[in-house]
């Protein structure tokens, strides 16, 4: 709606020059340029039901038959050899026919939930329900995700439940077993536990602002405002008077909900382990004396639904995984995710590592990675007098004065650059260039 379709500036070129991608995009577009000109495909669809006699259940067949391909015409060509397969040919049936069973299959299938919003079904929801405006949508997703926390972009694991298989053939029955996973989501917008709460408390307090239909009022009154059939003073005081007296009054409500829920007693110890939710964010609590220990529930867990052996687990950790130059390794979990403990130094670790399995080797890959940076910029000479620093930069030494950097000669040992050597080098050279200035055009 923002712009005119794409299409080729000369419909007779099929093909184009240029990479494979290039090429496949070109094709892509051509073919929907002119599909879009043709007529309707007409398929003719096929619904077969066949009762018996000693049950009330009845099996269905289902096949399609294209008839006409109209549009389909300029997609046969790149039809693979598994979608031909996939049309069912059925024989000629009418009714009344009798069927012989040759055999059957009854396999177990879970009826899918709605699936949850990505970024585009979400801005696609948003338009119908007419919230927000093409330019709102992606700084409203940001807020969300990045800025609040209320929701992540990110898979969920679904659950494997096994299931039985029966099957008949020749009048001989044969059982199989097999998973099927259900719930499993990917790339999908996640709600976390500070966005339920936050949720709940505004649904119980500001119910009508939360409404769908308030956005979409909000914005055709904006749109009259602008066309002068309202003033904007008088929508303001609408809004705002009946608002401000429901922020005053939750205000001075000090209640709070305080989220908790008992899991059990840890099996390792016996003591109580409590889901909570606090200052930053859902944690586990263990024990409930003097000697209380805290973990923070892992990324995708909640506090409706953690199980008591997945809580168990969080305590795990420190775990010392060995040493390194005889030093422990100690592998953790914090606020933004696992890392290790090596003397005095925190080192991450790559996100989405369970530091529980993490391996020594991987430990000291880690380790010796930071301490290279670590290296990097590290002051290995200073003449404090002339305000003069040789620095181990990321591409090697250079010398540092007055703000500016300038490069060490190749060849030059930088253990031998005294005081005077390093002036003359400053003397004798052009500072580094660090970046660039962006060009502005007057207006």
């Amino acid at each position: 709606e923002a712009h005119e379709a794409i299409r080729p500036t000369y419909i007779e070129n099929t093909e184009i020059e240029g990479t494979a991608q290039e090429q496949k995009l070109y094709n892509l577009i051509w073919k929907r340029t002119i599909a879009s000109q043709m007529a309707d495909a007409k398929v003719l669809k096929t619904d077969i039901k066949i009762a018996s006699d000693k049950r009330e259940e009845k099996f269905t067949v289902q096949a399609t038959q294209v008839v006409f391909d109209g549009f389909l015409k300029v997609y046969m060509e790149s039809q693979d050899d598994a979608q031909e397969e996939a049309e069912v040919l059925l024989p000629e049936l009418h009714v009344g026919d009798s069927m012989t069973a040759l055999g059957f299959t009854a396999d177990c299938k879970f009826t899918a939930p709605p699936s949850r919003y990505s970024e585009a079904t979400l801005v696609k929801k948003l338009e119908e329900l007419g919230i927000g405006r093409p330019s709102t949508y992606a700084p409203t997703i940001s807020t969300l995700t990045t800025g609040r926390g209320y929701i992540v972009k990110g898979d969920k694991e679904g659950e494997k439940i096994p299931v039985t298989c029966l099957a008949m053939k020749n009048g001989k029955i044969t059982e199989s077993a097999k998973t099927e996973t259900v719930g499993a989501e990917k790339g999908k917008l996640l709600p976390q536990e500070i966005g339920m709460i936050v949720t709940d408390y505004l649904v119980k307090n500001f119910h009508t602002i939360l409404g769908y239909d308030f956005t979409a009022n909000v914005e055709k009154d904006f749109d009259k405002i602008a066309d002068g059939d309202l003033v904007w003073n008088k929508v303001i005081s609408d809004f705002y008077s009946p608002f401000h007296h429901k922020v005053e009054e939750v205000l001075g409500d000090k209640e709070y909900n305080h989220v908790s829920r008992e899991l059990g007693k840890d099996p390792s110890d016996g003591e109580m382990l409590i889901a909570k939710f606090g200052q930053y964010g859902p944690y586990i609590q263990k024990g409930d004396g003097e000697k209380k220990q805290y973990a923070h529930l892992a990324p995708g867990q909640l506090i409706e639904s953690i199980t008591l052996e997945e809580a168990a687990k969080l305590f795990l950790l420190p775990k010392v995984i060995g040493q390194y130059n005889g030093i422990d390794i100690i592998a953790t979990k914090g606020r933004f995710g696992p890392y290790l403990k090596y003397g005095e130094k925190n080192v991450s670790l790559p996100r989405g590592t369970d530091p529980l399995k993490v391996t020594l080797e991987d430990c000291i890959a880690a380790i010796t990675e930071s301490e290279s940076k670590t290296a990097a910029n590290t002051i290995m000479a200073e003449y404090k007098d002339s305000d003069i620093q040789i620095i181990n930069g990321r591409y090697g030494p250079y010398i540092k004065h007055d703000g500016k950097n300038f490069k060490i000669p190749k060849g030059t040992e930088v253990s031998s650059l005294t005081e005077e050597k390093c002036k003359e080098i400053i003397s004798t050279s052009e500072p580094t260039k660090r970046g660039f200035k962006r060009k502005t055009s007057a207006k």
